[in-house]
Formats: C-alpha cells, sequence, structure tokens
C-alpha cells in the first residue's frame, strides 16, 4: 500500500444493503488526491444516460495522501457525483469542506466511502475498526443538522465525525448543502438533495486504531512547520494571534472549527498527536495552519497568549 494511504475503500449498495470492501491499491496511487481518486471511482459507476436522480448516480466521499497528517489543508474532504444543480442538463462535480473526517476516515482503515443506489427508508452509514455499518435513520430523519450530529456524539462519543443533511436535503432541493460536524458545509453542487434522494441521512466514523505509515514523518513535520511558519507569526503575517479578547485577529490563521481558540477542540490529539512530535502544539488540519501548531513554537513565552491557553497547551505538549 502507497505511504499516506490507510488501503480500503468502502462500497455500499443501498438498493441491494451490501457493504463490499475494495482494495486501494487498485487505484491508488495513480489516482492521488481525493478530487483525483473520487472521479476516477465515479467514472467505473456511471454512464451517460446516469442523471442526478438515477439510482447509479453515486456520491464519493474521499480524501488524499496528506489526511491524518500535520500538513496544512489535510482536514479536506472532497465530495464527488453529478450534481443537482447542473440542471436541466446534469454534469459530474466536485464540492469540498475542512474537518475531521477524512482523518479519522484513515484511522477507521478507509480511505473513500463509495454509495450508490437508493434505500427504501432513512439510513445512515457508521464506520469504525470493526468495519462498516447501514442502520436505520427514522429517529433522526426530519431533524436539522445540529440535532442529528448531537444525536451521534451522545449514540458514540463526542469524537465522531458525521457529514449529515437538513430537511432541505431530504426534500431534495437542489442547492442542499452537506454539513460536518465541524462547522463546515459541502456548498456546491447540492449534493445534499443526492443523499436525501437516496434516504441516507448521514455518514460517520468513529476513529480507530489504524495507523497511516508516512515514509519519513521527520520530514513531514519539517514540511509542516515551515509552511505554517511562512503564513504564521513572524511570517507572512506578522499580526498577533490573540487580541485581549482571546480571539484570532485574522480567519487565516485558524482551523476547521471556526469557534476553537488555541486547540482547545480534541483536533489537537486527533491531527498532532497522530505523528511523531517536536517542540510545538496544535492542529494544522486549516488552510494555512493552526494557531495552536508551530507559531506557537516562538510565542510560548510571550505576553500575546493569556494564561488560561498557556496552560493548556503546556498540559498538550509532547517531546
Amino acid at each position: 500500500m502507497p505511504y499516506g494511504y490507510a488501503g480500503k475503500i468502502l462500497r455500499v449498495d443501498l438498493t441491494t444493503g451490501t457493504l463490499t470492501d475494495i482494495d486501494s491499491s487498485e487505484y491508488l496511487p495513480e489516482w492521488v488526491g481525493g478530487v483525483g481518486l473520487g472521479y476516477r471511482l465515479l467514472w467505473e459507476e456511471i454512464d451517460e444516460n446516469t442523471t442526478e436522480w438515477s439510482p447509479e448516480n453515486t456520491l464519493i466521499f474521499a480524501g488524499g495522501p496528506c489526511n491524518g497528517s500535520p500538513l496544512p489543508t489535510a482536514g479536506r474532504v472532497e465530495v464527488i457525483g453529478i450534481a443537482p444543480v447542473g440542471y436541466p442538463e446534469p454534469w459530474a462535480c466536485v464540492s469540498g469542506a475542512g474537518g475531521d473526517f477524512t482523518p479519522k476516515l484513515k484511522w477507521a482503515g478507509y480511505d473513500a466511502v463509495v454509495i450508490t443506489g437508493k434505500a427504501e427508508t432513512p439510513k445512515y452509514i457508521y464506520i469504525n475498526d470493526d468495519g462498516a455499518q447501514l442502520l436505520y435513520a427514522e429517529p433522526i430523519w426530519g431533524t436539522g443538522n445540529y440535532t442529528t450530529q448531537e444525536w451521534f456524539e451522545t449514540k458514540y462519543g463526542k469524537d465522531i465525525a458525521s457529514l449529515s443533511i437538513g430537511p432541505a436535503g431530504e426534500n431534495k432541493c437542489r442547492i442542499a448543502t452537506i454539513t460536518t460536524n465541524s462547522e463546515n458545509v459541502m456548498g456546491q453542487g447540492g449534493f445534499g438533495a443526492v443523499m436525501g434522494d437516496k434516504k441516507i441521512k448521514a455518514v460517520c466514523v468513529k476513529p480507530g486504531t489504524h495507523k497511516t505509515v508516512w515514509a519519513d514523518p521527520d520530514e513531514v513535520l519539517r514540511v509542516t512547520k515551515k509552511i505554517s511558519d511562512e503564513f504564521g507569526v513572524g511570517g507572512a503575517n506578522n499580526s498577533p494571534i490573540f487580541q485581549e479578547t482571546e480571539q484570532y485577529t485574522m480567519r487565516r490563521l485558524s482551523c476547521p472549527y471556526s469557534n476553537c481558540q488555541a486547540s482547545l477542540h480534541d483536533c489537537l490529539y486527533w491531527f498532532y498527536n497522530k505523528v511523531p512530535a517536536m517542540w510545538s502544539s496544535g492542529s494544522f488540519s486549516g488552510t494555512l495552519g493552526c494557531a495552536g501548531g508551530s507559531a506557537w513554537t516562538r510565542q510560548m513565552e510571550s505576553s500575546l497568549i493569556p494564561d488560561r491557553i498557556r496552560a493548556r497547551l503546556e498540559t498538550h505538549v509532547m517531546m
């Protein structure tokens, strides 16, 4: 298996209710990245007659080789399929969101999820170390995304990662989105309507014990810290990370968890601590790196960091 990948792709046929594991090496590393892998898988599933509402229309959630590493932008998940917004002429489209779905998917042993067919009753897909299950979603069908995601967190724990739809998706609104539990949205394409058409309320994953192997973990960290530093404190942006109100001064320095302040979210553990650590702390899964990351290395003694935040950082730092 190529470095950076888990080794399996989950294929779910909603019409028959069957779940199958596909060897990722059939597609990797030739079709690198979530978009490339997703379009290659879609090519095999559809033909020129497939429309947005065809059972054969396939939703593919995929990531790339950097997912699960601390590298900047490594928290992305892509969805690929025939998009409802293409009306009256449907076409293949891609949308994406930040968050922790694909890293946690890898830690459960999968590189992508392929969903085809249509279910007769509302379902959701649950993935963990033991594999995948297709489960009944009647208790949460008709609920909004926040209620749905709270339901999953109550049932499976706070570390669950979920992609869900609300009533707009269930009613096949052509601009319906797919929402992550990390406050991000797949807004292009109207893929929430495809999930609703297939009667899939959500795809959720519980991070497991699967380890993604990197060819050179030290080099991964070196590049991560270099890129983050270039866009962080002392680099291209030399503004303080915190104001007196302990809020980020610039959105570009925050991670997919928009309300997180200095890695108080559990992404600190799930992202950074999954590779050998150096003196630093935080998640680098955002667009340009997290303020809790290598930018803190030179700022630990700075008065810019409130004592409450400094104590939390020092507690989580690994040597």
